[in-house]
């Protein structure tokens, strides 16, 4: 969970500091597949008892709170350069 956290971070920071909106939107979209993978990470710890309902609950308000973020990021920037 922490390298598919740390992804999400990295790639949004990478993205940035290139020239043209292709090359963010390229990044947020790994940075997005990062984020599907902690929500499967989330799952799974949670059928492997790993996580009580508080943490999971916290997790996952986290995972959604940075999900919206890169969406969002992805809307502003749209389909075009």
């Amino acid at each position: 969970m922490e390298r598919a956290a740390s992804s999400v971070v990295l790639n949004i920071a990478e993205g940035a500091s290139r020239p043209g909106k292709k090359e963010f939107r390229r990044h947020l979209g790994i940075a997005r597949a990062s984020l599907d993978e902690i929500e499967a990470i989330i799952d799974l710890a949670v059928g492997l008892d790993y996580l009580g309902r508080e943490d999971v609950v916290k997790a996952s308000a986290v995972r959604d709170e940075c999900a919206r973020t890169v969406f969002g990021l992805m809307r502003k920037l749209g389909e075009q350069e």
